[in-house]
């Protein structure tokens, strides 16, 4: 069903594995889906398991950049999600230990 001229000259991309499987699931099971929504193939090679995934995208040259452009946007999307989350731990540790040992200064004087 893919033209065969569309199978040489894959558009690559290269992002960390965590959101490589935020974007496509861990066991790349959303890849079907996009496929068939964007009318192109895609191919994931994990170049390091705690690292960096190549993402290959093969079709014709505007729906790759298209596809491109949706991974991207997904991967901000989600490098955001993480930040916050982080953000939201670090302030939640920072609350506990200001509960647990609060400061002598707002004591109330008797």
């Amino acid at each position: 069903w893919f033209p065969i001229q569309q199978k040489r000259n894959p558009k690559v991309v290269r992002l960390e594995v965590w959101l490589v499987e935020k974007i496509f699931g861990r066991d790349r099971e959303r890849i079907p889906h996009v496929q068939g929504m964007s009318q192109i193939l895609i191919h994931v090679n994990r170049l390091d398991p705690n690292g960096e995934a190549e993402i290959l995208v093969f079709g014709r040259p505007s729906y790759q950049e298209d596809t491109i452009k949706m991974i991207m946007n997904l991967a901000d999307y989600h490098r955001q999600l993480q930040a916050k989350a982080e953000k939201i731990k670090h302030l939640e540790k920072h609350l506990k230990f200001t509960i647990s040992f609060p400061s002598n200064s707002q004591d109330p004087q008797l």
